[in-house]
């Protein structure tokens, strides 16, 4: 009886039309996020072996305390969903967007806008098991926007073309656009994709700003683990420690050249930077670092050393926006090492 309704249920979508389809889509997403979805322009879907859809005007209501309108907006999105490989456990899909624009913020309290669900943030649904394959994925004049509480401006970043694909067991990334105002880019140098839900091995190189960025290593999201794996190793050099506009940044003074490398590595939802090692030699003075971070995202488990010496230290002072009442002896040498957790 269940499985009579339910091809009852499938046949009936099947029939619909789309703008039918577009009311009971608009209606289920709505409630499931607790938020508004709006689409006002074009609805369309097509059924096969891959699903496919069209919509243009797409708008994801915000919190009821954010401070801006939406969400999520975007002019044109078409997706694609491979069938066969859905029921074998793979999510394989296509998505392509035009002037995509996500906001995000924190509330006073630390909740974030992006939290949807229930009324208090809680998902209404459980998760399906399933791996995620990008199989093609291409977003142009895109915009994205972080604002946190109390923050003086926020992230802004600007997407001329973002392209990533999995095609013929070649991996593709390209990104083009601007991070709080200085020219980013990231591309893919000789990146080999594994087979369905294996094993791809990484090569990229990019700049923003003063800063220069090689990351080579693998990407794994086989067998039954529904987090990928990731295992980077990584190494950047600046000009400058000052190499991009954000706020903190900015405090620091313009000292170079700057080289460092890690390596990222474990499962994306806990990923641990290990072998660091930052050398800053500049006129003014030499620093270096070394250590751990056990977790990335919540930034606990610090183990760094550190290891200054300065011959110039009253202007080193001043380029930290540091005004001493008194005058300072002009050499420095001073040892440390931090451990723990940054304050939540």
């Amino acid at each position: 009886a269940v499985m009579l309704l339910l091809l009852g249920a499938v046949s009936v979508f099947l029939l619909a039309s789309d703008e039918t389809r577009k009311e009971w889509l608009i209606a289920a997403a709505s409630h499931a996020m607790n938020r508004e979805l709006a689409i006002d322009g074009d609805f369309r879907m097509t059924f096969g072996s891959t699903t496919a859809l069209q919509a243009s005007e797409i708008r994801v209501e915000n919190a009821e305390w954010g401070a801006y309108p939406a969400l999520f907006q975007a002019r044109q999105l078409d997706a694609s969903v491979s069938l066969w490989p859905l029921l074998k456990g793979f999510l394989d899909f296509k998505l392509f967007l035009v002037q995509p624009e996500l906001t995000l913020e924190t509330s006073e309290s630390g909740t974030g806008n992006w939290q949807l669900g229930g009324a208090n943030g809680e998902s209404t649904g459980s998760g399906l098991p399933v791996m995620i394959l990008p199989r093609e994925i291409s977003v142009s004049d895109g915009k994205f926007s972080y604002h946190e509480h109390g923050a003086e401006k926020p992230d802004e970043a600007e997407i001329k073309r973002l392209y990533l694909a999995t095609l013929e067991n070649q991996q593709t990334l390209e990104l083009e656009g601007h991070f709080n105002g200085l020219p980013l880019t990231l591309k893919s140098d000789g990146s080999q994709a594994g087979e369905t839900g294996g094993l791809t091995r990484l090569s990229v190189t990019g700049q923003l700003g003063k800063l220069n960025i090689r990351a080579a290593g693998s990407f794994n999201q086989s067998g039954e683990a529904i987090d990928p794996e990731l295992d980077l190793a990584i190494a950047v050099d600046s000009t400058s420690l000052r190499f991009v506009n954000g706020q903190l940044v900015q405090r620091l003074p313009d000292l170079g050249p700057l080289k460092a490398r890690a390596r990222l590595h474990g499962t994306l939802s806990a990923l641990a930077l290990e072998g660091i090692e930052a050398n800053l030699d500049s006129d003014q003075g030499k620093l270096k670092a070394s250590g751990a971070i056990g977790n990335v995202a919540n930034l606990t488990g610090f183990d760094i050393d550190l290891d200054a010496d300065t011959t110039k230290l009253m202007g080193l002072m001043k380029g930290l926006a540091l005004n001493p009442p008194f005058e300072l002896p002009p050499k420095a040498q001073a040892q440390a090492s931090l451990s723990g957790d940054w304050p939540a």
